[in-house]
């Protein structure tokens, strides 16, 4: 979700729900200040490159406040969001 801008993504969502059947599912990255201090501390196991382009993921990523208002903004009724470990959630949308 996070490669959107949030208004290519309201569309994105917008048009899905037309072709999609039963439900959409986001794995993302959930945004949180101690997500991005440990991958900067840390990326740079992974080398220079992994770390940009995780560091640039983390900053575009979304808390779940703003997931919910941009589902909100599509018109997503039934949705679900789960937290899971290493700053990451689980986001279904049920459409059926």
């Amino acid at each position: 979700m996070y490669h959107f801008k949030d208004d290519d993504l309201i569309s994105f969502l917008k048009k899905a729900q037309s072709k999609v059947k039963v439900a959409m599912i986001f794995s993302e990255l959930k945004r949180s200040p101690k997500a991005y201090l440990l991958f900067r501390r840390f990326g740079a196991f992974f080398g220079k490159s992994v770390q940009s382009d995780g560091l640039k993921a983390l900053e575009r990523s979304f808390t779940i406040d703003e997931v919910f208002d941009l589902l909100d903004e599509a018109e997503m009724l039934n949705i679900s969001i789960k937290s899971k470990r290493w700053f990451r959630y689980i986001a279904v949308i049920q459409l059926a």
